[in-house]
């Protein structure tokens, strides 16, 4: 089946790169050592973020096996063929901008600085009162320690509504490395620590992106729980340091985008439809609070089990299997004014109305990405990367050209909906059949999780 909605090509548009910041979170215990000392120095000011002009997009080309390098790296799953594509890194994306007035209270006084930036389209926020505390590790400490226990990192954060001092012990060595930020494991490992280094040294644009993507998702986890969604212990930043520190969970089963590539035959329908369902139910939480993500992709859903438990499940497979991650994208929608502008975003995930720079609803851009999630998982590839075996070249090869026009097929599961290993999707494909069309005609999430495959399992 081929969609096919748009005829009009779209010019070719430039993207500013952005930072690939990594997110680990799960279930966790934290050691409350005391109370915050001092708590008299709550900043005054309060954050708002605004929709700032439309950032033109540029779709990057994709790295194939026996190609030659092209612009712009590209996450591609397999095609049908046997043989898997490599999958490249995944494409830049677009973080919205900000305006100057006020921090929200919620954040309270830990907020990190943002340095002088002049700028048409925005203006920095005015730097709040924060409590300097160094973060890294003493190196007094390690000397005193018992033999064993070298290789050792403290790292201290302060748990959101009460302030509460938290201590937290990890392993020296860290397990994942963002542009921007390094991810620690707990000694337990039950938590991962992320910490953010904003360099006052980067560029302003740069500077501007990664302080506005922190400041959104601090502010986007303090105010949301849910099962299926990743959960903010506490966090600090370190104003003489430029750090930024955040207690999360950690989830050994990593993320989805590496679980298709390495293992997608082995998931047995009932694991797919379980990981899906937790994703949509999250997205169902966000959106009955006005919160639409737009980040949803494969490498945003992490994973509570490995792959050693996964492989097992056929039957019995546990009700919280996945949770969604990185909110540093994350938006309230405004009920008197619910359309967006800025074009934000991971190019192989965004509508055809964000991608050709109308007014789009962050909500049905949400649905249109879990629709591109669930063909990926199925299929083993994106809908709108070139048809398998396809020697065509030119615009109307590009993922931009094909996402905008709607034009994608079913190969893997084109005739009866199931795989090589007998799995039937047929009503998974009926789902997806109703997410990647027009915006008139696509589903809304409650319309998703009502679906007679996400509402018998």
């Amino acid at each position: 089946m081929s969609y096919n909605e748009h005829n009009s090509e779209i010019p070719e548009q430039t993207i500013k790169p952005t930072s690939g910041d990594l997110h680990i979170s799960g279930d966790s215990d934290k050691l409350i050592v005391s109370k915050v000392a001092n708590s008299d120095d709550i900043s005054k000011n309060e954050k708002k973020h605004v929709e700032a002009t439309p950032i033109p997009l540029r779709i990057p080309k994709i790295r194939r096996p026996g190609s030659q390098d092209r612009a712009g790296g590209a996450k591609s799953l397999h095609s049908s063929q046997p043989e898997p594509i490599i999958l490249p890194k995944p494409r830049q994306r677009v973080l919205c901008e900000f305006t100057n007035t006020a921090i929200s209270p919620v954040l309270g006084k830990r907020n990190f600085r943002i340095g002088p930036v002049d700028r048409i389209a925005s203006r920095p926020m005015e730097p709040p009162l924060l409590e300097e505390e160094r973060l890294e590790f003493h190196h007094a400490e390690e000397s005193s320690r018992p033999a064993g226990t070298a290789g050792i990192s403290v790292f201290v954060t302060y748990e959101p509504k009460t302030n509460r001092r938290q201590v937290w012990k990890c392993r020296r060595k860290e397990i994942g490395e963002g542009s921007f930020s390094k991810v620690y494991v707990t000694v337990d490992r039950k938590n991962a620590i992320k910490v953010v280094r904003v360099d006052p040294d980067e560029d302003d644009d740069t500077r501007l992106r990664v302080q506005g993507s922190l400041l959104r998702e601090l502010e986007i986890l303090q105010e949301i729980s849910h099962p299926n969604i990743v959960k903010l212990f506490g966090y600090n930043s370190d104003l003489k340091h430029n750090h930024v520190t955040m207690a999360m969970s950690f989830y050994r089963g990593g993320d989805m985008f590496d679980m298709v590539l390495e293992h997608r035959l082995s998931l047995h329908e009932n694991v797919v439809r379980a990981i899906f369902s937790n994703v949509a139910s999250a997205v169902r939480y966000l959106h009955h609070h006005d919160i639409c993500h737009r980040d949803i992709k494969l490498e945003n859903v992490l994973l509570i089990y490995g792959i050693s438990d996964i492989d097992l499940w056929t039957n019995n497979v546990p009700d919280r299997v996945a949770v969604l991650s990185d909110f540093g994208l994350s938006k309230k929608i405004s009920k008197d004014d619910p359309l967006l502008t800025t074009r934000c975003g991971s190019e192989d995930y965004v509508s055809p109305e964000l991608l050709l720079g109308l007014k789009y609803d962050g909500k049905q851009n949400d649905c249109w990405a879990l629709g591109v999630l669930l063909y990926s998982i199925l299929e083993g590839r994106l809908p709108f990367d070139s048809p398998p075996n396809s020697h065509r070249s030119g615009r109307s090869s590009r993922p931009s050209h094909r996402i905008s026009t709607i034009t994608w097929s079913w190969y893997q599961l084109q005739d009866n909906g199931k795989d090589s290993q007998g799995n039937d999707f047929s009503q998974a494909k009926e789902i997806v059949d109703h997410l990647l069309v027009k915006r008139t005609k696509r589903w809304t999430i409650d319309q998703i999780c009502d679906h007679q495959w996400l509402s018998s399992s």
